[in-house]
């Protein structure tokens, strides 16, 4: 995806999707739509792109996380597709799945603090007393 933020590439990928085609996108916080959620007791922001690809393609949206088991040995992890709810409007079902998809990034955080490099990008409220 072009990091200028130009949007040509779309149709490809939803002609490639509607085709029953693999895509794979790094969940980050760079997109031209942006979602903030609560994470960890603080805020994390992710670009909506591949949600909003699978309400609009109705393409399986799986969620893919790697753990680094030892060196060079690393465990892929396949969850369950996340679907969006029958019948909902396609803005908010792309907002329940990003809630969902963070709950889930949020125990792999929690259970391997260190493969994470995402901390530099979480906000907090302030704690002023």
């Amino acid at each position: 995806m072009p990091a200028d933020g130009s949007l040509g590439y779309v149709r490809r990928i939803e002609r490639l999707l509607r085709n029953n085609g693999i895509l794979s996108i790094r969940a980050g916080r760079v997109g031209h739509r942006t979602m903030e959620l609560p994470f960890l007791g603080g805020i994390m922001t992710l670009a909506t792109g591949a949600p909003s690809l699978a309400v609009a393609t109705g393409a399986a949206l799986l969620p893919v996380f790697v753990i680094r088991r030892g060196p060079g040995r690393f465990e892929v992890v396949f969850e369950p597709i996340l679907e969006p709810a029958q019948g909902a409007h396609p803005h908010a079902a792309t907002e329940e799945l990003m809630r969902r998809y963070a709950q889930q990034l949020e125990s792999y955080v929690l259970g391997f603090p260190h493969m994470w490099s995402g901390w530099y990008s979480l906000r907090f409220p302030d704690q002023e007393t």
